[in-house]
């Protein structure tokens, strides 16, 4: 009796780069068993189709070929070989650039480290990228307030792998709304404030709404001279007129 020759074959030649994965030869067929060789790298050398997960650390293409040698029931075997180029993947790179901004804020700068290439891509969230987009440096215009803003730059190099994306954490900072200050004298006061106040008398205290924790006040006082002031308050003295 002549048996079949057995059917074999590793899958089409292939570039994977460094870290990803592909699936090596083709659906298995029946009655048939499989091994594999050749190389690190796969999930299993006795299936029909086993996963390659590259590596590759080097700064160069790697070449490796693949081994299955299929057999069918009755023991008749056949080889084939399937070559997979691993590229390696450029090295991650840290962004330069301020971490706590204002928000609305325009124009703010972040760039590359030592930047070992030209070309990049950049990814921002809270904001929008003004300008240098595809460049090692950029603009960006950030938004309402956020504390989980970030700038993120990922590059590809000559054979199109990504190097792993460099994320920078910026926080938006809420903006203080200044509230009108209000005390003696003060021309739109309410009772029991009154309206008006002597010369002679005083000093008076102002205040400015309610304090807020980690603010601090900066007063600026026409036709007196300030006195003291302690958190939201402001204690002058009126010169003499």
């Amino acid at each position: 009796t002549v048996n079949p020759a057995a059917v074999a074959d590793a899958g089409p030649d292939a570039a994977v780069c460094d870290g990803r994965r592909l699936t090596l030869g083709t659906p298995a067929r029946a009655g048939y068993t499989y091994s594999w060789s050749g190389g690190p790298g796969l999930s299993s050398t006795s299936v029909a189709q086993p996963v390659l997960t590259a590596s590759n650390n080097t700064g160069t293409a790697m070449v490796r070929t693949y081994f299955v040698t299929a057999t069918t029931g009755n023991g008749c075997p056949s080889t084939d070989s399937v070559t997979i180029t691993i590229n390696p993947r450029p090295a991650a790179e840290a962004i330069a650039g301020p971490v706590s901004v204002c928000p609305t804020v325009m124009g703010i700068a972040y760039s590359v480290v030592s930047p070992a290439a030209t070309a990049y891509q950049w990814l921002v969230a809270g904001g929008t990228i003004a300008s240098g987009q595809g460049t090692s440096a950029i603009t960006v215009d950030w938004g309402t307030a956020n504390p989980a803003g970030a700038v993120r730059v990922f590059r590809l190099n000559a054979q199109g792998c990504s190097s792993d994306t460099t994320s920078l954490p910026v926080v938006i900072n809420q903006r203080l709304q200044t509230v009108r200050p209000t005390g003696p004298g003060d021309v739109l006061a309410v009772a029991p404030l009154p309206r008006s106040v002597c010369q002679a008398d005083g000093p008076y205290t102002y205040r400015s709404g309610a304090f807020t924790n980690g603010s601090s006040y900066s007063w600026t006082i026409v036709g007196g001279t300030q006195v003291s002031t302690f958190q939201n308050t402001a204690t002058p003295t009126r010169n003499p007129v």
